[in-house]
């Protein structure tokens, strides 16, 4: 009996016990939860709790906008805006019958049934169906009266003028972010910053007025105004569509600069597109501005840059003479005249009318040497970005001189071997213009910030490149290369022109030497030449209209044609 009393006792502990254990088990799971919560989660559960009570809410900055100015006017024109469009959306959990929503929203948006019944299966709680809908759209859909089909207004970007200047503005996409031009370049300061909205709300989530509110404003972005002319950059664009199609070229670049402000007053390329529809265009090179981001062997308007050199150095002086005998050899490899004629004896101011190869071989191989040409090639510009500030520039090719071999030394005084932009012969040319002087490209003239403060964008001299009486002479070269050479087309009756053409054989693609059925001409100057108030180049790639490919007979008229429209558009008088 006792035995039994005392197993019934010690079982009746062991049960004490291990609910003791259990119950101390249970009680430090749960003091090691509420430690867990209580300290490590405390931040994830207090802004739990404020997310209760506090609704936060974005308030979008609006994007600066680009104008552009009319010299003769003075008024403004914006290329680049922001207007409000609407866009439908549907919270599909909140459809009733998206059959019936399918079939009525189909001929309002133009979509297919089915098209518009997979979009709801994306989501339950947000999909956006179409976005910049039509005033009649709107209407429309808010006249269904729909379950969980909201049309609300978003924000977006606006070029009024379309293709004009396309290049230089870029685009911006579906998320707000510029791309490619000034909308790439200045995304940030052209975004703004997006401001947002805190405050207490109600249980259906609506903000209380009477609440706690913080607020901070959004800061809206810059604007820019550039230093390009509208009514030339039109001119400009139409003058080079026109060319381009007249000569059969695969496109074509037009860039008209202050030779003493280094102010871009047009800057054209062909063919263009409309940001408006940036997303129907696949082929994405389009978006790139070659003016800018092309590179390529300029040819013979290259001669003056190297002569501008050696006239500089004391090397040669302009009547300084050589003999031509249509070819020069220089270690195996042979040099010969683009025509295949000799030029006899001729000075190096015929040099340069006659644009000699064999002349500007024998200057730069026994007169320069590659580290003179290389340091003045850099003093230049090239080989470096101009400072242009635009998305997508690029710095060029220009080999260091350990590795030219000797005929690169004589091919760099005609302009092959070695790539540019359009925009860096431009500069180049700035220097020769401006009495020696480089000067940075710029584009933008003035920006406006949102506190509506203005930061004025002064011209920039660069460096002095070579001396005012060197710049004298080569421009007296170069004017005598258009009145006795052979783009006497490109003179214009009582101003002189300094200027120069360009052919440039492009590369084969397996790199084995060049082709001389695909071609780049050029013709690139200034006016008036003894006061320039522009530079202008012009750039065909790949024209194939007849046997004439020449710079002359395609780049020049150009040319000429954007000179003559400069001229009376600033009322510019004779000067001779």
């Amino acid at each position: 009996m006792r035995s039994s009393i005392y197993k019934e006792q010690s079982a009746q502990k062991r049960r004490l016990v291990l609910l003791g254990v259990i119950l101390v088990i249970f009680a430090l799971v749960i003091g090691g939860k509420l430690f867990y919560l209580q300290v490590f989660r405390h931040g994830y559960y207090i802004a739990f709790a404020e997310n209760q009570h506090y609704i936060k809410r974005d308030i979008p900055a609006e994007r600066g906008k680009i104008y552009v100015r009319d010299s003769e006017s003075g008024k403004l024109y914006p290329l680049a805006t922001n207007i409000s469009l609407d866009m439908v959306y549907a919270i599909p959990y909140q459809v009733q019958d998206p059959i019936l929503a399918a079939q009525k929203l189909a001929p309002i948006l133009k979509m297919k049934e089915v098209e518009i019944l997979k979009m709801f299966e994306r989501s339950k709680y947000y999909v956006p169906l179409k976005h910049k809908l039509t005033e009649k759209q709107s209407q429309q859909i808010k006249a269904l009266k729909l379950n969980g089909i909201m049309v609300t207004s978003e924000s977006w970007r606006y070029y009024p003028e379309k293709r004009l200047a396309s290049h230089i503005l870029g685009y911006v996409d579906w998320d707000q972010r510029g791309h490619y031009g000034l909308e790439g370049y200045f995304n940030e300061s052209l975004r703004g910053k997006t401001g947002f909205m805190t405050g207490e709300k109600d249980q259906a989530g609506r903000l209380i007025s009477i609440g706690n509110l913080d607020l901070e404003p959004p800061r809206n972005g810059d604007d820019l105004i550039l230093t390009v002319d509208r009514t030339i950059q039109y001119e400009v664009e139409k003058v080079l569509a026109e060319g381009v199609k007249k000569h059969g070229a695969q496109s074509g670049s037009i860039i008209v600069m202050d030779p003493k402000t280094g102010g871009i007053l047009a800057m054209a390329n062909y063919p263009d597109f409309n940001p408006n529809r940036y997303y129907k265009f696949k082929n994405y090179d389009i978006f790139n501005n070659s003016s800018i981001n092309s590179v390529y062997e300029p040819g013979s308007i290259f001669k003056p840059i190297v002569m501008a050199a050696a006239l500089n150095e004391g090397k040669v002086k302009p009547d300084d003479t050589h003999q031509c005998t249509g070819y020069v050899r220089i270690g195996n490899d042979i040099v010969r005249t683009s025509t295949r004629e000799a030029h006899g004896k001729e000075t190096m101011t015929q040099v340069i009318i006659n644009s000699c190869n064999v002349g500007m071989a024998k200057l730069t191989t026994e007169k320069m040497g590659k580290e003179l040409i290389y340091d003045y090639l850099i003093k230049f510009g090239f080989s470096s970005n101009t400072g242009i500030m635009m998305d997508t520039e690029n710095k060029g090719n220009i080999r260091q001189p350990k590795d030219w071999a000797e005929i690169d030394v004589a091919t760099s005084g005609f302009g092959q071997g070695l790539g540019v932009t359009s925009l860096q012969m431009v500069t180049a040319f700035s220097a020769l213009a401006n009495e020696g002087n480089l000067v940075q490209p710029r584009i933008i003239d003035e920006v406006i910030h949102s506190d509506g403060s203005k930061e004025k964008k002064s011209p920039k001299l660069v460096r002095q490149v070579i001396s005012k009486d060197t710049a004298k002479t080569i421009t007296a070269m170069l004017i005598a290369a258009v009145e006795e050479g052979y783009v006497q087309n490109v003179k214009i009756p009582g101003y002189y022109v300094a200027g120069k053409t360009g052919t440039a054989e492009v590369a084969r693609a397996d790199g084995q030497g060049y082709d001389p059925t695909r071609r780049i001409t050029t013709f690139i100057g200034y006016l008036p030449a003894n006061n320039a108030r522009f530079i202008i180049l012009v750039k065909l790639d790949l024209p194939n209209s007849g046997p004439g490919i020449w710079g002359i007979t395609t780049s020049a008229p150009m040319f000429k044609e954007v000179a003559q429209y400069l001229i009376q558009y600033y009322r510019i008088p004779p000067e001779r």
